[in-house]
């Protein structure tokens, strides 16, 4: 019986995209949206609302699909910390809810990772108004 031989290029890490949202429901729609274009086999999606002042976020992150969890205290660190904690994948890419990601952004960032001496990587990245 042969079996297969996969290059190492071919392994791709599990990964969780965490989105930090607070009372942004257009623009993390669109975040969202530009997620969905991500050209990657296997990630998930996690958007961390913080200190939500109405329902109006879960309601747009149920459209998509994506895992829903709120930080009740005020604080970027805190939410990505609480998006942290909630993932199990072997690389978590974090986003804010008023970027775009390039279809390539995750596989991009997953790639820097082949190299066992990487603990982090960081990118550019463009708003809404410089597209």
């Amino acid at each position: 019986m042969d079996s297969m031989v996969v290059s190492p290029e071919e392994i791709k890490p599990s990964c969780s995209v965490v989105i930090c949202t607070r009372d942004r429901p257009e623009q993390l729609e669109r975040c969202l949206e530009s997620v969905s274009r991500l050209d990657y086999p296997r990630f998930d999606v996690v958007v961390v609302d913080n200190a939500p002042k109405d329902g109006r976020t879960c309601t747009v992150v149920e459209r998509w699909g994506a895992r829903y969890l709120i930080e009740p205290v005020v604080g970027l660190s805190r939410a990505r910390n609480r998006g942290a904690r909630a993932c199990n994948t072997e690389i978590v890419a974090y986003l804010d809810d008023d970027v775009l990601a390039e279809p390539q952004w995750l596989a991009g960032i997953a790639r820097e990772f082949a190299d066992p001496g990487v603990m982090s990587v960081a990118g550019r990245i463009l708003g809404f108004e410089e597209r």
